[in-house]
């Protein structure tokens, strides 16, 4: 709604004054106006060098983008330096890439340099790094985003705005106190690592985000050190049991099974990606 717009609306409220009608008119004005503030939601896309990643981020952008917009949700892809897997980088030959490697720097900047949407990371993209991508990815959320909330998902679904958006109304009326752990799939059985949310999405507050990030960075970093794992899930739900047991830290954990959308499938189908889309399907029958 417009200034002008708003103006000529008051003004008929005013010359409705002393009816019934006056009520209803400043209340449709409110409902107007809480219909234009969007949800704040900053998106950190994990993605991958490789050539099927590419295409995966073109489909992404192409299904998911103009949800996210009509939301008001700004998304960024997080891709670390490419691996060639026959590169042993135990020798000391790190100044050589291999061809591949070099193939795929020249189409990755390409990429870079034309969308203007892709975070590179200074480090290698493999599978044990993995957990080194999401703190990359909730840092630059933390540091050069202002948004309230944080979602890091994969690269091959898109997360339902209004399931999404849902849940935050949901917690900020119910749970305004605590800070908010979103996903689709909780697996609260191991007492080591403390509750996560496994699977493509999941979502926190900003200021959980901002204590597992940046004041125990080091911590969240060295995880090794404390019984952490390869897997980015289980150590995300390590970082918050720190954050609760060691900053008494309140979280709300909200599961939410349509966190991710129909989109997927299509993703999945467009690119022929048959595995990606039977791990879709499994999930959502679990």
């Amino acid at each position: 709604m417009t200034f002008a717009s708003l103006l000529a609306s008051l003004v008929l409220c005013v010359a409705a004054a002393a009816t019934s009608e006056d009520s209803a008119c400043m209340l449709q004005l409110g409902r107007k106006e809480s219909q234009q503030a969007p949800t704040s939601v900053f998106v950190g896309v994990k993605s991958a060098p490789m050539e099927h990643n590419q295409q995966r981020r073109a489909n992404w952008r192409k299904s998911c983008v103009p949800k996210y917009q009509a939301a008001g949700w700004h998304y960024k892809f997080f891709v670390g330096m490419p691996w060639d897997q026959g590169h042993d980088l135990t020798a000391n030959k790190l100044g050589n890439e291999t061809e591949l490697e070099l193939q795929m720097q020249k189409d990755l900047l390409k990429e870079v340099e034309e969308f203007q949407d892709i975070v590179l990371l200074p480090m290698r993209d493999c599978y044990q790094d993995l957990s080194n991508k999401l703190i990359g990815l909730f840092q630059h959320g933390v540091h050069k985003r202002k948004e309230e909330y944080i979602m890091e998902q994969d690269d091959d679904v898109c997360g339902n705005v209004s399931a999404i958006e849902g849940v935050i109304k949901r917690h900020e009326k119910h749970d305004a106190d605590s800070f908010l752990y979103a996903g689709r799939e909780l697996d609260d059985r191991n007492i080591t690592f403390g509750p996560y949310y496994w699977g493509m999405i999941s979502l926190v507050s900003r200021g959980l985000a901002e204590i597992m990030f940046d004041t125990d960075a080091a911590h969240s970093i060295l995880t090794a050190a404390y019984s952490g794992s390869n897997e980015d899930d289980t150590n995300f739900g390590l970082w918050v049991k720190y954050a609760m047991d060691h900053h008494g830290a309140k979280v709300n954990f909200e599961t939410e099974l349509d966190f991710t959308s129909d989109e997927a499938v299509e993703t999945a189908q467009m690119e022929g990606a048959t595995e990606v889309m039977s791990l879709v399907t499994a999930a959502r029958h679990r």
